[in-house]
């Protein structure tokens, strides 16, 4: 007999049946390649008559609920639908597909959002767009980074309500470019309600031509709670003056992060304790009990005018930290928690949350696919499904019927256990999917985190009204440090033991189903000695899909006996990564940066090395010192261990040249100058000879390109060739040095297809079967050169281009050579 009520029927939450269907008709749009415009009609007419059929059909509950679920899977698949298609017809989505020229804009600040010291972003209300000659009208949202420069200090940004002109260049790339990448700029359109983000080269570019004008009441009450969150911002960081604890109060109150530097966000992800810096559910949810209680305790005795109140300070509380996404679920679900209670209703908990995520979903499907989104509710559903069951499975009645002091502390340790394990195990496929690691100690760590957050959002809450009193805010402010302190503490400790967490490949969608049937398997045990049985059972098919060897993840790169050369696309620049049949990992160039100056690898092949398991990078080669082959560099090495760094001998004064300098110093990676003769033993029979430059000595900045390394990877009979930014005087050289050596299956074009490169003597002899072009989309040095494309197609070569084509996969197994589509 179960020991929990059944509560997984329908009826009993018709709104998880609907999430449940809604999305997946959001999936089955989402995974279309092609939508046309045609079929909305039919598909909303079609949604008509479900609507009807359902409402005329009240007597037949199992037919009804079959077209409620029919309903809503439709209803996401035409949300979506409609969403991807006014995506694709957007002006801003015509203009950032042409040329990388720079567009004027014209409209109204919004908003301006937190940003980091490279850059100021501002939320535009556009008029209209102005790009060459033609004038486009568009009522759209976008974001605009301008960027800092060392002379533009004192520069006024344009305040909220003022009239901009700016010169700028619009993206609105959704595309996955390279495998594991998530879509650009995806997030940002979610997070402000921006269609596209625009970039100026330096405040220079943008003009205030429009003053502040009559500002509606919305935008004056907008205003008023921004002053009112700054207010709040100065008042609690004067009382903190050490800045790790100033940013843990001000990130738990206010969601505001900008004090908390990389490591600490590092130690709290690997201790599982990322969630408590992120303005939540978790944190509204506290506040609202706190204030809840805290009205009654001064003596609000009526219980319906208490809710109200509660319900209106939760409501300012949100507005003052601002209405990001994450804050106005928990906003919805708390309010409408508050809600059954005024109406003297029971709350279902997963009930009220499945409608919330629901509306969400409809207001903007996309939201799926968020990982915000999805930990937020996941933790919620773990909470609301797997907890109680593992509740009442895991806890003996004696502990829970236990009165005593002991027996009720003990009943709150297995309770905070149990609640933690819940939410681990129904996040852990989020985890794996959206980090690539595993935490090891966060279901301990939340045991003691949990309570800790809980009492530093309460009494930093009370900071607030309690800054204006001086003598008490003081004592608050120490007793509040001292929580932020623990839990500071907490997390460096435990994340960073070398066994904290670990890196796990991304795996199988298959082995996602396999874990949820086997967790639903679980959960559904009637007694300990069952839930212990499943237990074991669970185990020994884990066990046995090892013994036979079944693949954990269908890997892109990381392939067992095959050599893996992935030629990144990272805008205009160049990075390699060669993964050898035995785990070993090169790079050849390190990519550029973006426009804020952060290297472009962390979104393109950083997220590859975690999907696939990749710990560590064997070795590194710069061709040469141009941005835009090093620039991702000393970014990488933060992240991977490095063995050695080879170079050609250049030197650069740039920042960024020096920023890498300054790493390989601190972390003692060995820099080695190469040059023409030497050769690298990569194992597995594999061999990297040097064929350029002729000297390891520091050369001139223009004499660069022709001192790039030349590199030919041979694997049996198979070979690339790597030939940097050398040009065609250089490959005309190469010929008369090296002759017949230089014929390879696979040739990285010189200098991203440039006019000055691609000597056709040169062509036809290295005569390979593909040619890369390592080149950025609508740049501005016009490349590739039409010259130089034809001469590698005469010479008998498949041409691929990662502008258009994405990052491009060679395999070889030593005797034959492909390209691999990584899409399928």
């Amino acid at each position: 007999m179960s020991l929990l009520p059944n509560t997984t029927r329908p009826t009993t939450r018709p709104a998880f049946v609907v999430l449940v269907a809604m999305i997946v008709g959001i999936v089955f749009a989402n995974s279309m390649s092609s939508l046309r415009p045609e079929i909305l009609p039919v598909v909303v007419a079609a949604l008509g008559v479900l609507l009807l059929g359902a409402i005329l059909l009240r007597r037949h509950t199992q037919l009804q609920l079959l077209l409620v679920c029919t309903l809503s899977c439709g209803l996401g698949f035409a949300s979506r639908s409609f969403q991807r298609i006014s995506s694709e017809q957007s002006i801003l989505t015509t203009l950032s597909t042409g040329a990388e020229r720079s567009s004027v804009l014209f409209g109204t600040v919004l908003r301006q959002v937190p940003s980091g010291p490279r850059s100021d972003r501002l939320v535009i209300g556009l008029d209209s767009i102005r790009c060459d000659s033609a004038v486009f009208t568009t009522p759209s949202k976008i974001l605009l980074a301008v960027r800092h420069l060392p002379d533009s200090i004192g520069i006024p940004i344009p305040r909220r309500g003022e009239y901009i002109k700016a010169f700028a260049v619009i993206e609105n790339d959704t595309r996955i470019r390279n495998p594991y990448e998530s879509p650009r700029f995806s997030q940002i359109r979610r997070q402000y309600g921006v269609e596209a983000a625009a970039f100026a080269t330096s405040p220079f570019d943008v003009y205030i031509v429009g003053g502040i004008p009559h500002r509606s009441i919305t935008e004056q009450l907008t205003d008023a709670f921004d002053s009112v969150r700054a207010s709040i911002a100065n008042r609690l960081g004067a009382l903190f003056p050490d800045t790790v604890t100033r940013g843990i109060v001000l990130a738990v109150v206010l969601g505001d992060k900008r004090w908390i530097d990389e490591s600490t966000t590092t130690q709290f992800r690997q201790a599982g304790l990322s969630h408590i810096l992120v303005v939540s559910g978790f944190n509204v949810g506290i506040v609202a009990l706190l204030v809840y209680y805290l009205l009654r305790f001064i003596g609000l005795s009526r219980l319906r005018l208490r809710i109200l109140c509660s319900m209106i300070v939760v409501a300012l509380y949100a507005l003052t930290i601002g209405l990001e996404p994450s804050v106005i679920r928990a906003l919805s679900t708390v309010e409408l928690v508050f809600l059954a209670l005024l109406l003297e209703r029971k709350p279902d908990i997963g009930n009220i949350t499945a409608a919330t995520a629901s509306i969400a979903l409809v207001l903007d499907p996309s939201l799926l696919f968020d990982t915000s989104f999805q930990l937020t509710y996941g933790a919620v559903f773990a909470l609301v499904l797997i907890a109680p069951r593992l509740d009442a499975i895991c806890i003996s009645d004696d502990v829970r019927e236990n009165r005593s002091w002991r027996g009720r502390i003990r009943y709150y340790i297995y309770a905070t256990l149990v609640s933690s394990t819940a939410v681990t195990l129904g996040l852990l496929p989020i985890m794996v999917y959206a980090f690539h690691r595993v935490s090891a100690v966060a279901i301990v760590t939340n045991l003691v985190g949990i309570p800790l957050a809980g009492l530093l959002t309460s009494l930093s809450f009370l900071l607030i009204p309690l800054s204006f009193l001086p003598p008490i805010a003081s004592v608050y402010a120490e007793l509040t440090g001292a929580l932020a302190y623990c839990l500071r503490t907490l997390a460096s400790v435990s994340g960073s033991l070398h066994w904290s967490s670990f890196p796990i490949e991304q795996p199988h969608r298959v082995y996602v189903v396999l874990y949820v049937v086997g967790l639903w398997y679980l959960i559904h045990s009637d007694s300990f000695k069952r839930f212990a049985a499943r237990t074991i059972v669970i185990a020994c098919a884990a066990a046995l899909l090892l013994i036979a060897d079944v693949p954990f993840a269908a890997t892109v790169v990381a392939r067992d006996g095959v050599l893996s050369v992935l030629f990144a696309d990272v805008g205009q620049g160049d990075a390699i990564l060669v993964h050898t049949p035995h785990g070993k990992n090169i790079m050849i160039d390190f990519g550029g940066l973006d426009h804020n100056d952060d290297a472009i690898v962390t979104q393109t092949i950083v997220p590859l090395l975690e999907a696939e398991g990749m710990t560590i990078i064997d070795h590194g080669f710069l061709t040469h010192m141009h941005v835009d082959h090093y620039g991702g560099a000393a970014a990488m090495m933060e992240r991977y261990p490095l063995h050695s760094l080879v170079t050609s001998g250049e030197r650069s004064s740039a920042a960024s040249a020096l920023a890498l300098d300054r790493a390989t110093r601190a972390m003692h990676i060995p820099v080695m100058r190469t040059r023409r003769g030497c050769m690298y033993d990569l194992g597995d029979s594999i061999k990297l000879y040097v064929l350029n430059p002729t000297s390891s000595e520091a050369v001139a900045r223009t004499d660069m390109n022709h001192h790039s390394l030349v590199l030919k990877l041979c694997y049996g009979t198979t070979s690339l060739l790597f030939l940097g930014d050398i040009e065609a005087s250089d490959e005309s050289r190469l010929v008369n040095d090296y002759g017949t050596f230089l014929r390879s299956d696979v040739v990285k074009v010189a200098h991203h297809g440039s006019r000055y490169s691609s000597d056709p003597a040169f062509a036809e002899l290295v005569k390979p079967a593909i040619a890369v072009v390592s080149v950025g989309e609508h740049n501005s040095f016009g490349h590739p050169a039409r010259r130089a494309l034809s001469v590698w197609t005469r010479s008998g070569a498949q041409v691929y281009r990662t502008d258009r084509d994405g990052a491009v996969l060679i395999h070889s197994d030593g005797n034959t050579i492909r390209r691999d589509d990584w899409r399928r």
